[in-house]
């Protein structure tokens, strides 16, 4: 129901004529001339909604069968506006169904047949509007008092649906950062079990499948001035090769001649390679220097995710390729050493000065 003004509002008393007897209408006005009423009458071609907004206590309206149906649809248009003013109907030609529709639907308060009776039924039609004022003011009260408290639940619930999706978002990036953290151990347990290249390669391998794009690394490190030891993946075939340092150009940032040298190498076309250098921190292998290529077909976005996800592995496959390196070298020189004295004849004296 559209609301036009307040109930609160306390004006003169106001009525509105609406028909076309000006004889019933001046008996009406010299009737009331001793009463603080101001009347005003309907001009034809004004919309309801503008009438309607001045608040009239009452509307009294003058009815035939011709022109009833006009005269409905203005009282009901009235009522959705204006739910407390009182409507008097002045008419002594109404059919009982038009009777029991005014009644029922647009709720008059009296209908007179009689031009004489319009003034009792106008002093009791003004004191009905005051209850109507108060009963409809107590209702618009209890509809805004409703709105806000639908409002504030409104907001409650906002809240409690913004806290709880926060809370949901913090639980899912720990949840997040506790899987990355178990993928992590995962990979160093498995790392710390491998007993060669090949071993440490085939993890790396596996724990990086879930890059599409992405070809089997490879490692190269250098074994001397001159050559360099390159691991790579032929299918399931893991192989290694010596090869002439001279000529290849390692550089992390402008990997084309890499690319080109490598297909060289290998007989077949490189797609972007990824180079990740490898630090060597003992002192056994301080002259020693490697490199890990990966080649891959990634977008920006793969490539971004990747280097995010492989950033803490590199370093645990730098520690692991430093400790296999370390203890190949031990073992060459273990094989030198056990050469060395089984080929001796003589006896060796050994003196510990301590």
């Amino acid at each position: 129901m559209s609301e036009l003004y307040s109930y609160d509002f306390y004006g003169p008393t106001r009525v509105l004529w609406y028909g076309s007897s000006p004889e019933a209408y001046q008996s009406l006005t010299k009737s009331c001339q001793e009463q603080s009423i101001q009347f005003d009458t309907y001009e034809e071609g004004k919309s309801v909604q503008d009438v309607a907004q001045n608040e009239y206590q009452a509307v009294v309206v003058e009815a035939g069968k011709a022109d009833f149906q006009s005269v409905f649809d203005f009282l009901k248009k009235w009522r959705s506006l204006s739910p407390a003013s009182s409507f008097i109907i002045h008419s002594p030609h109404l059919e009982p169904k038009q009777i029991q529709d005014l009644v029922n639907e647009v709720e008059v308060f009296a209908i007179v047949q009689e031009s004489k009776h319009l003034v009792g039924y106008l002093k009791k039609a003004i004191l009905e509007y005051e209850g109507n004022r108060n009963h409809y003011g107590a209702l618009q009260k209890i509809k805004d008092q409703n709105n806000q408290l639908e409002l504030l639940n409104k907001n409650l619930e906002d809240l409690v649906h913004e806290r709880t999706k926060k809370e949901f978002q913090a639980n899912q990036n720990a949840l997040g950062s506790l899987k990355k953290i178990q993928e992590i151990l995962r990979f160093i347990k498995q790392v710390a079990r491998v007993e060669s290249i090949e071993d440490l390669m085939a993890v790396v391998r596996k724990d990086f499948k879930k890059f599409h794009g992405l070809r089997p690394p490879m490692l190269c490190f250098s074994e001397s001035q001159s050559l360099m030891r390159f691991f790579y993946f032929q299918g399931k075939q893991f192989t290694e090769r010596l090869i002439k340092t001279e000529g290849l150009t390692i550089d992390e940032y402008d990997t084309a001649p890499l690319r080109k040298e490598l297909s060289n190498l290998l007989g077949r076309p490189f797609g972007p390679i990824e180079v990740v250098p490898l630090e060597f921190k003992s002192p056994q292998m301080s002259s020693s220097f490697g490199v890990i290529f990966c080649e891959n077909s990634f977008d920006d976005k793969a490539l971004e995710e990747f280097r995010l996800f492989s950033k803490e592995r590199w370093s645990i496959v730098n520690l692991a390729i430093e400790s296999l390196l370390l203890r190949e070298k031990s073992h060459v020189i273990a094989r030198q050493w056990a050469v060395t004295f089984n080929e001796m004849t003589d006896p060796i004296l050994i003196i510990d000065k301590n």
